[in-house]
């Protein structure tokens, strides 16, 4: 909160007193916003600070990193939850649920719906986030449906119901395409894989597994691995399943499971295989698998995803100092560790450049980062030819979709999509 001038004088003068590193204070937002902003405003705080040195020099530094808002929980469908749906097979998405810093935030309570049209609806469930994440999965979609919307909505907080406070987020996926009814789908692990083990990546297919299975990884721009698996290795790794659902705890409403057991009833027989490989560093900190077959008439079976890689450099870099405290004119050893034969440059930076303003000390995490950005797929956001994202905060009134988009809903997606996808990763 603000202070009153005394706290205000006194913290003034402690501020005139000489800081090492850093120092903090406080802000209420609330004194600075007007009685009439909206609900659902988002801004952020604007921060001004002048430092004056022992020697009288002054250096002004300026913020606005702080994000400002009403609403205590923010979600979001992940970037690696698809646009797009196979006949058949099940779907699995992820919503993200963070506070305003971007921080997780856990026992929150989203509901997510599927529907076909506003009042048709194929699936419900009410989850409570676990990691800032909150994974569904929808086992099976109508064959006949060309598009279906998902909805996510915030309902409660710690079990504290939220009312009518949030606006729900929609997703439109599509339906895929192939004109044999054959459909291949990947299960992405359930956590990053970690350089130097075997990858086992679980496919489920709507058509017997009798084929020869090709695949590539591609990462940092280059395709990294490309091999194959014989029909008789596929064959022998496949297995016919019961269930159209992957192995995993969903909790689901009384609601949801007639539903779902009205929509399995129909579906043609699932059979599930498996590929394996071993992970390298060139495959951090991203990758995307490619995964095709191509049937006796010509028709190509595919599927792509991105599979996460914890990041790890090949070559192990420390570096320690003979003094962590020194004065100007002082002699410090540096010594560095890393493989034989490496070339080691070393630079220095006054800390108190970074003091001026924060983010521009580059970090591994930084480095990682942006090798995982190669990954081009989403750089454009969920574009008409991907499918339909629409966030209706933008204004309070603003409670239902509305089909204003020019273009037509009925977008199939098929291999060629597949392959593109998979290979965006190839610069």
């Amino acid at each position: 909160m603000l202070p009153d001038p005394a706290e205000k004088e006194q913290r003034c003068r402690a501020a005139a007193e000489v800081i090492y590193d850093s120092t903090t204070f406080d802000i209420c937002a609330k004194d600075m916003m007007p009685t009439d902003f909206s609900e659902h405003f988002r801004g952020t705080v604007n921060i001004w600070a002048t430092v004056t040195a022992v020697d009288g020099s002054k250096q002004v530094t300026f913020d606005d990193t702080t994000p400002v808002q009403k609403q205590l929980i923010d979600i979001k469908y992940t970037k690696d939850t698809r646009k797009q749906f196979k006949p058949g097979l099940p779907y699995q998405g992820k919503v993200e649920v963070t506070y305003p810093d971007g921080s997780p935030a856990d026992g929150v309570t989203v509901r997510i719906k599927a529907e076909l049209t506003m009042k048709d609806n194929v699936f419900t469930s009410e989850l409570v986030s676990q990691n800032g994440l909150v994974e569904f999965q929808i086992p099976s979609i109508p064959t006949a449906a060309h598009y279906v919307w998902l909805e996510s909505k915030v309902i409660a907080i710690d079990g504290k119901s939220t009312e009518e406070q949030y606006l729900p987020n929609y997703l439109s996926i599509s339906s895929w395409y192939s004109p044999s009814k054959c459909h291949l789908l990947i299960q992405p692990p359930d956590k990053a894989l970690l350089v130097g083990e075997e990858a086992l990546i679980f496919l489920k297919s709507t058509c017997p597994c009798n084929f020869t299975l090709h695949y590539e990884v591609a990462s940092r721009g280059n395709l990294v691995l490309s091999g194959k698996q014989s029909a008789n290795i596929t064959l022998q790794r496949a297995k016919r399943s019961s269930s159209v659902t992957f192995d995993k705890d969903f909790n689901e409403t009384a609601e949801n499971e007639a539903v779902l057991t009205d929509l399995s009833s129909g579906d043609s027989e699932v059979w599930m295989t498996h590929v394996q490989f071993l992970v390298t560093h060139t495959m951090a900190p991203l990758s995307r698998l490619l995964v095709y077959y191509v049937r006796e008439n010509g028709d190509g079976v595919t599927d792509s995803t991105q599979i996460l890689i914890k990041p790890a450099f090949e070559n192990q870099v420390s570096v320690a100092f003979s003094s962590n405290d020194s004065k100007p004119g002082d002699v410090i050893d540096i010594k560095v560790k890393a493989t034989r034969g490496s070339c080691v440059c070393v630079s220095t930076v006054d800390k108190s450049l970074y003091l001026l303003r924060n983010g521009f000390q580059l970090t591994p995490e930084q480095i990682f980062q942006e090798l995982a950005s190669f990954d081009v797929s989403d750089a454009l956001g969920s574009g008409k030819e991907e499918g339909h994202f629409w966030w209706p905060g933008m204004g309070s009134q603003r409670r239902r979709r509305s089909s204003v988009f020019p273009w037509h809903w009925d977008i199939t997606k098929d291999a060629r999509f597949a392959f593109t996808r998979g290979r965006e990763l190839e610069l």
